[in-house]
């Protein structure tokens, strides 16, 4: 059996346990449901460790792999009373603190969430995963002389966790330490690190600190990756008007108005429309499918405010108005949208009489 778990054959381990175990021996059982789990069988899983709990109820492999079972399944209620037994039974462990304190943010208990981080950062301060999700804990709640001594505690221990570097940047952001952002930034470039939500901190303390060609730089950076955000090509736009480089900025300006215009903002538009129309907010529906049409041109919004018009509001010469706007612009593709085309034809004759 050792040489299928050490071969990571966990299935054929599992086989060749469950017909050679004791059913009631808690031991065996215990290393018959890690091979399930290790196999990602997690129904016998679970079945095998609930029963090693009816045999030892402080069994800690049971209740360890029990909770890591349901936070797979997403249900982190199921998994808090496994987490918290191990707390409990181990109270000086940090990671069994750290696991509880996930559970209970998953389940929508900050406040839990947020005691079991800080127990786990005060009984390992070494854990640079813990400490960085302690730091960006605090500082969400603008906790910012807090995050700063546990980000920096850290730092004194290990500067390569990119985890607290980036909480780092996070919290001297927001304090206005523009200078420690920049410095931060310059460590993460020489590292090769990317990140475009961290770089955007980066980008906009650069530009606050008028410090412009360390705006593109990071731009520069960034997209040699291929991985520059919309925020960074703002502010990067912004710095090179600042220099009076205005046709860069605004070549890096009209990509940001290209990207903000993606297909899916016309969609969102029409859905707030069509929720505005079973509203019976009808001159909302109609400023939002008139927002869609104007960042996308796309001809069926017009048809879509005349029918309101027409349907609704009575309102006749808007109606036919819009009717005709489409009718000029549309190129139907499709059964439905020739469906519509022909509707329209017919109704602005109608509305003409």
């Amino acid at each position: 059996m050792m040489e299928y778990m050490q071969s990571q054959q966990y299935d054929v381990a599992a086989q060749y346990l469950k017909e050679r175990m004791e059913p009631d021996n808690p031991k065996q059982l215990s290393t018959l449901g890690y091979c399930y789990y290790m196999s990602a069988q997690l129904p016998d899983a679970e079945a095998v460790f609930q029963k090693v709990l009816e045999l030892d109820t402080a069994n800690i492999q049971a209740h360890y792999y029990l909770g890591g079972i349901a936070m797979q399944r997403s249900q982190p209620e199921i998994a808090i009373p496994f987490y918290f037994k191990l707390v409990a039974l181990q109270p000086s462990s940090a990671n069994y603190h750290r696991l509880l304190s996930n559970a209970c943010a998953e389940g929508q208990k900050p406040d839990s969430a947020f005691y079991f981080l800080k127990e786990a950062g005060r009984l390992n301060p070494r854990d640079g995963k813990t400490a960085g999700h302690l730091g960006n804990t605090f500082l969400d709640r603008k906790m910012y002389l807090q995050a700063d001594s546990v980000l920096n505690a850290y730092l004194t221990i290990d500067s390569t966790q990119f985890l607290v570097t980036a909480a780092s940047v996070r919290s001297a952001y927001f304090q206005k330490q523009y200078n420690r952002v920049a410095a931060l930034g310059d460590y993460l470039m020489r590292s090769n690190i990317v990140s475009p939500t961290t770089f955007s901190y980066i980008v906009a303390a650069s530009y606050y600190n008028k410090q412009y060609a360390k705006c593109v730089e990071v731009y520069e950076y960034l997209a040699l990756r291929n991985q520059t955000p919309e925020i960074v090509l703002y502010y990067t736009a912004l710095a090179n008007s600042a220099m009076k480089q205005y046709d860069k900025s605004n070549e890096l300006l009209q990509t940001c108005i290209t990207l903000a215009k993606s297909k899916s903002l016309e969609d969102y538009y029409g859905s707030l429309a069509d929720n505005y129309e079973q509203q019976k907010q009808y001159r909302t529906a109609i400023a939002h499918q008139d927002t869609a049409f104007y960042l996308f041109k796309n001809p069926q919004r017009q048809y879509a405010i005349g029918r309101i018009y027409d349907t609704y509001l009575n309102n006749t010469t808007a109606a036919r108005k819009y009717y005709q706007q489409y009718f000029v612009r549309a190129k139907p593709e499709g059964a439905q949208d020739s469906a519509i085309h022909r509707f329209v034809r017919d109704r602005i004759k109608q509305l003409a009489n």
